[in-house]
């Protein structure tokens, strides 16, 4: 149980910055030059992130300073652009639910924050909370995170204890930001008091625990869980969009599904000329005309290698081959994503 007076302060929190402004500044480096990096600091806090889970089941205290510097990797490379690190969340992984879940909240929370123009030293504490949202189901019971099925009133009763958990597991290691305890209580509340622990309105829910929210839900969607089976990312962004002004705040959604753009960064697209892509890269000023992966040609052959295009160069009028068709599950057309961010991207 968390002491009430530590409630009444978490309810309080008020630190976090409100957003001003949409932050559509151009990239500082293309996608090319910044996608080996980001691919190994994604191997590398993925291993971290894992390692401080190992410490929490042992009973061992987080290390803040790790967390913050893992944090600090993942913020530089999303201000020098935001697309090398967002693809990299498409390679999601079911047998370490717990650790992808947590870093790619943590990734797309921190891009999202880029978006809406969050300080810098803010946005590192906002990462803290994203990455250690999840740490108190740590406590719960394995068969519980892994039950294929619908939990009954009880399971699930005994689930919503994992943000207490969390923040009892945070308040005993030092150097953690008190808007990550709120985080951490808080990420399962909606704006019409329908979510848990505390039945918080919308004005009562930090702006930090609104964001995480929103996107803990987002990625959950758009992977696969023991119990579910993931939706594209236009779908679950759809779903989110009917959400807003329910359950999540309407003017964070619409801001969130305007950060992706209408072609999220891991989407795969049909054109018209019937080439097959992934999109690797959507920078401000050109999300209808994204710069896309390859991968199979216009009789759906395998392109080997795959090649990469940029549509804005041919959004000429007249020139039609190269507009998008559609928006295609990967599985239709034989594509592991996974497979082409780790080894088939040649940049």
């Amino acid at each position: 149980d968390i002491p009430q007076a530590m409630l009444e302060t978490l309810v309080r929190v008020k630190q976090e910055p409100e957003f001003k402004s949409e932050n559509n500044s151009p990239y500082q480096v293309s996608f090319e030059e910044e996608f080996p990096q980001a691919k190994q600091i994604y191997e590398r806090v993925q291993t971290q992130v894992k390692n401080i889970f190992k410490d929490v089941r042992v009973g061992r205290n987080i290390r803040a300073p790790e967390v913050r510097a893992s944090v600090e990797q993942i913020t530089e490379s999303i201000v020098r652009n935001p697309d090398a690190m967002l693809l990299m969340t498409n390679m999601k992984a079911l047998d370490d639910y717990m650790v992808v879940h947590s870093l790619n909240v943590c990734i797309l929370t921190l891009i999202f924050a880029r978006f809406l123009g969050i300080e810098e030293d803010k946005m590192r504490d906002l990462g803290m909370g994203a990455m250690l949202h999840d740490v108190g189901e740590i406590r719960l019971p394995r068969e519980l995170l892994t039950k294929p099925s619908d939990l009954s009133p009880e399971e699930y009763a005994t689930m919503q204890k994992h943000t207490a958990y969390g923040v009892s597991i945070l308040e005993q290691s030092e150097g953690i930001p008190d808007s990550a305890l709120d985080v951490a209580l808080h990420h399962h509340e909606r704006i019409d008091r329908s979510g848990y622990p505390n039945k918080l309105s919308g004005q009562e829910i930090s702006l930090f625990a609104k964001i995480v929210g929103i996107i803990d839900v987002y990625d959950s969607l758009t992977s696969t869980t023991p119990y579910r089976t993931y939706i594209s990312s236009t779908d679950a962004l759809k779903s989110m969009y009917d959400w807003r002004g329910t359950l999540f705040d309407e003017a964070l959604v619409e801001k969130f599904i305007k950060c992706l753009g209408v072609y999220p960064v891991g989407s795969t697209l049909e054109l018209k000329n019937g080439e097959i892509g992934i999109v690797i890269s959507s920078p401000p000023g050109n999300r209808l005309f994204p710069k896309l992966l390859l991968v199979r040609g216009e009789d759906k052959k395998l392109y080997d290698p795959p090649k990469i295009i940029n549509l804005s160069l041919f959004k000429t009028e007249g020139n039609d081959l190269y507009d998008i068709k559609n928006i295609v599950q990967p599985e239709q057309y034989g594509i592991d994503l996974k497979r082409y961010i780790l080894r088939e991207i040649a940049v």
